[in-house]
């Protein structure tokens, strides 16, 4: 809305040049409130409001480059602690980064620091909101928004779309199995959190073959299984797919049994994408993934994280499976951003 100031009714323009002075006055206290309280975009507004009501006010111009100033400095300063952090962990020194990282959360947020924590360690994926129209998008295109908001920052309506969306995070899964190139690494991260449940489960996939019988070893070593998103999302009630969506989402096939670059170490890879295995009749490839979730997910191989502000969790999808658990009130806001790291090639590919 434009800025108004008072008219002067009998037309002398004393009260007018007065009131439009203090009125000024008051604007440029505001933003001095805002600048000392560390909220430079803020204080820039205010200034350049009053710079527009008073073209070449030299006060508000002088705050406005002092702002700017301020902000490029500490623009400076967190870009130092996030390559300080970053080094401390790729060296092994987890103390120091957890330190570092969590004043540049504090500092700059949590979206810089995701993004500039992963890039080192490959491809990032983008965004896969397929319900979320571009124009509505909250975060950038690197940034998963796995949260109940919409851009004006309020919850979904109830029967909005995005939000029965979100309950496919609920089922256990494997990020973006449903693409050729899968992803490796992903960190999620708290912006706001529940009052009351919305935690995280990750199901250890590791110690879950481990404990297979050798017969089902042996059986199941080298199967390829067909992922696909729209299978998910069937699973979710949305039965319904434009052609386009058809042709953007098709499924691919990945490894059953896979076997970890750097450790050796075998695991299975499943996930609520999983819709059938390749060459087998659809009953019984079903009969079997339902068999491994049941095992992959018992109690033993399961932990579970309460979510704390700010924190944030990093996983190695080709050994883990997660879940979303249901926050109460649902109406309540739950704001969590991933960002995540595409593997190399497809899990075909991939030794065994």
């Amino acid at each position: 809305m434009p800025e108004t100031l008072p008219v002067d009714p009998a037309g002398t323009g004393a009260s007018t040049d007065s009131d439009r002075e203090a009125r000024i006055e008051q604007l440029l206290l505001s933003g001095l409130d805002h600048y000392f309280a560390g909220k430079f975009d803020q204080a820039i507004n205010i200034w350049t409001r009053v710079a527009f009501l008073e073209r070449g006010h030299g006060r508000a111009r002088a705050y406005i480059e002092r702002a700017r100033g301020a902000q490029a400095e500490r623009h400076r300063e967190h870009e130092e602690l996030l390559h300080r952090g970053v080094t401390a962990y790729q060296s092994g020194d987890m103390h120091t980064a957890r330190t570092l990282l969590t004043r540049a959360i504090e500092e700059g947020g949590p979206t810089d620091v995701a993004l500039a924590f992963l890039q080192p360690f490959g491809d990032l994926q983008e965004s896969v909101e397929y319900l979320t129209e571009k124009g509505d998008k909250r975060l950038p295109k690197l940034m998963t928004d796995s949260s109940n908001l919409g851009k004006d920052n309020q919850p979904f309506d109830a029967g909005d779309k995005r939000r029965m969306n979100n309950l496919g995070s609920r089922r256990w899964h494997t990020d973006q199995s449903f693409k050729m190139r899968p992803v490796k690494y992903s960190l999620l991260c708290a912006r706001t959190v529940a009052k009351q449940g919305g935690e995280t489960q990750f199901a250890d996939m590791r110690g879950a073959y481990d404990a297979l019988p050798g017969e089902l070893k042996e059986r199941i070593t080298d199967l390829a299984i067909e992922h696909s998103l729209l299978s998910s999302r069937s699973k979710v009630g949305f039965t319904d797919a434009t052609e386009l969506e058809k042709a953007r989402l098709a499924s691919v096939h990945q490894r059953l049994v896979r076997r970890h670059p750097r450790t050796g170490r075998r695991s299975l890879y499943l996930s609520s994408h999983a819709s059938h295995v390749v060459g087998w009749p659809l009953p019984e490839g079903l009969d079997l993934l339902y068999e491994l979730t049941d095992r992959a997910t018992q109690p033993q191989f399961v932990y579970t994280h309460t979510w704390q502000l700010y924190d944030a969790v990093l996983w190695d999808n080709r050994v883990t499976m997660h879940r979303a658990r249901r926050h109460v009130p649902e109406t309540d806001p739950r704001d969590m951003r991933r960002v995540s790291v595409l593997d190399e090639t497809n899990t075909l590919a991939q030794p065994v």
